[in-house]
């Protein structure tokens, strides 16, 4: 069975803190996990409007 995840928070840069249904909890830090030109820094805030 998959983890039913209940809450989800943006911590800042490549962070989200994440409590699952079973009590387990904790934070996640994706900056080693995303790279490449899509997510450098021309990617585009939540927010903003695209340049194009």
């Amino acid at each position: 069975m998959l983890p039913k995840l209940q809450e989800a928070e943006y911590k800042g840069d490549y962070r989200i803190w994440l409590k699952f249904a079973d009590g387990v909890e904790g934070e996640i830090d994706f900056e080693k996990e995303l790279w490449g030109e899509i997510f450098g820094s021309s990617v585009i805030s939540v927010g903003k409007e695209a340049p194009f």
